[in-house]
């Protein structure tokens, strides 16, 4: 990834919108969207108003600590 910031500068909320819906209609085609930035706005949403957690409350210390004690090359640190 050359660009940084993806989940930091929102994307244009029309856009994001419009993605939203279409993918709630089943139009999954996303051909027509080349701002990385709608992409990751619509993905923040979605984790927001997603009923049950991704990593679930029983695991998320195990999952910090496999992260503290992860080896990361430093080119990769702020991706």
């Amino acid at each position: 990834m050359q660009n940084r910031g993806y989940f930091c500068v929102p994307g244009d909320i029309d856009k994001v919108n419009e993605l939203r819906i279409r993918l709630e209609r089943g139009k999954y085609d996303v051909t027509g969207i080349s701002d990385p930035h709608v992409a990751s706005s619509l993905l923040k949403l979605w984790l927001r108003e997603v009923a049950e957690p991704l990593i679930p409350a029983d695991l998320y210390d195990d999952c910090i600590n496999i992260r503290r004690e992860a080896t990361i090359p430093e080119s990769e640190e702020d991706v």
